[in-house]
């Protein structure tokens, strides 16, 4: 059974959304320079794999 408009925005996930909340900027900035990290080393990785097949290939 679906709840209606009016019971959803009773529901206590949205009433508790509305209180203010904190955010870790500590593990958030860590975490942006680690996806980044990981980006710019997969990059790497397919660059290398790249030159190798043009390597073999003869070009």
């Amino acid at each position: 059974k679906r709840l209606t408009p009016t019971q959803c925005l009773r529901h206590k996930w949205l009433t508790d959304m509305q209180q203010e909340s904190h955010i870790n900027t500590k593990k958030l900035k860590r975490y942006v320079i680690k996806k980044r990290w990981i980006k710019a080393v997969n990059t790497i990785i397919a660059l290398r794999r790249m030159g190798a097949k043009l390597d073999s290939v003869g070009l």
